[in-house]
Formats: structure tokens, C-alpha cells, sequence
């Protein structure tokens, strides 16, 4: 099992490079104002002024609170009411609402509550460590190859793929399939789309490669 861990390590420090890597090419796209069209890659020039200078005044302050882990802006790409999104942790939702308002300076707040991304743990920590029954240890084993495997394939994926549909209108995102427990799915990949460009998307994304599942998922 030892021999597992630095290919593992490796691995993983690969898939974070490509990741960032893919996620820096990827652009927004805008409109030429609210409820219009999206036609462009979104530049600064295509930022709410009002917008940006509330999340600058309040962003400070609100993050002190117990469960808010982000302040951002809905209107980015010029399609939507200009309002402010606050990310709350779910347990920390009731708490938060009385002491935000529900807008600033005639801009709406809107409160987005979920679960804050937490790391996965390091290699070898929650699989290797403890186990001394021999079907345990051969059990985990097997789930390390297994996970490494679905790895490799993702990151193929990502080397021949990712920058073609990341190239295309209004991709934002690729990740692995991840949820609210830390944990991924490697297996299968998610790239997220501005809404109004997503029909397009589909069209030029398969469902499936190499064995990866590819879900193309509206961003709202």
C-alpha cells in the first residue's frame, strides 16, 4: 500500500495544475446590458459600478459573520437584476438572515445558503491508517487503485479536451463531480455554462469520453 501513496500524491498535484489551468481560460460572456443578448467575452468594462462598490463597502464586515464564506455579484454578465449574493453555510442560514439586510443602496441581496468546500483528506489518512484486519487493509487497497485509475482517466480527459470546450461561448468551469461531504467522483466531469449559451454547448459537448461521464450544467 505505501507504493500507492506517492503515485497518488503525483497525481493529484497534476490534476490541481490542469484544473487551475483550465479554469484560467474559461471566460464569461456579457451583453450590451441587462436582458440582452450575451455577445462577448465579458471584460471590466462590463462591470455594475453600483454593484461593485457595495460588495466593497459591506464585503468586510459580512464575512465576520458565523457561516458566510463568500460576497460576489449576480450581475456579471448584464443579463439579471443587479443584485449581491452572500454564500452561507446551510447551518448558519437563520442567523445570517436577520443580521443582512435584504438590500443596500436600492441593490437586492440575495442569501445563497449550501456547504463551504472542505479539502479532501491527505493520502493515506483516512484510508490507510488504523486498519489492521487483513480484508479491511486488502478492501481500502483496492479503493486506492480503483480511485487512481478513475483519476488518470480524468485527467486525460482533461489534457485532450479542456481546452476545446472551455474555448467555446460561455463555458466557466470544468470540475470533477464533487459533493457537499468533500468527496469526488472522478468519474465524472462537470462543465458548468452560462445558462442562456447552454443549448450551444450541448451541441458541441459529447456526453461521454473515454469512460467519463460529461454533464454540462447550467451556472445560475
Amino acid at each position: 500500500m505505501k507504493s500507492l501513496a506517492p503515485r497518488l500524491a503525483i497525481l493529484l498535484f497534476a490534476i490541481v495544475l490542469v484544473s487551475v489551468a483550465r479554469r484560467s481560460r474559461a471566460e464569461m460572456w456579457c451583453g450590451n446590458g441587462p436582458g440582452t443578448a450575451l455577445s462577448h467575452p465579458c471584460t471590466d468594462d462590463d462591470d455594475n459600478p453600483a454593484v461593485s462598490a457595495a460588495i466593497e463597502k459591506y464585503r468586510d464586515q459580512w464575512m465576520k459573520l458565523d457561516g458566510v464564506y463568500d460576497v460576489d455579484d449576480n450581475d456579471t454578465y448584464h443579463n439579471r437584476v443587479p443584485s449581491i449574493v452572500v454564500h452561507v453555510d446551510s447551518a448558519s442560514l437563520d442567523s445570517v438572515r436577520k443580521q443582512i439586510p435584504a438590500s443596500v443602496n436600492g441593490i437586492p441581496v440575495v442569501i445563497v445558503h449550501g456547504k463551504m468546500a472542505t479539502a479532501r483528506p491527505a493520502v493515506g489518512t483516512a484510508w490507510g491508517v488504523g486498519a489492521t484486519d487483513p480484508e479491511e487493509v486488502a478492501r481500502r487497497a483496492r479503493k486506492q487503485e480503483e480511485q487512481a485509475q478513475a483519476e488518470k482517466s480524468y485527467n486525460m480527459v482533461f489534457h485532450q479536451y479542456g481546452e476545446r470546450w472551455e474555448d467555446l461561448p460561455g463555458v466557466i468551469g470544468m470540475n470533477a463531480k464533487c459533493g457537499d461531504d468533500g468527496g469526488c467522483d472522478f468519474r465524472t466531469i462537470e462543465v458548468t455554462v452560462q445558462r442562456e449559451l447552454l443549448s450551444q454547448a450541448r451541441g458541441e459537448i459529447p456526453s461521454s469520453v473515454n469512460g467519463e461521464w460529461i454533464l454540462v450544467i447550467p451556472e445560475d
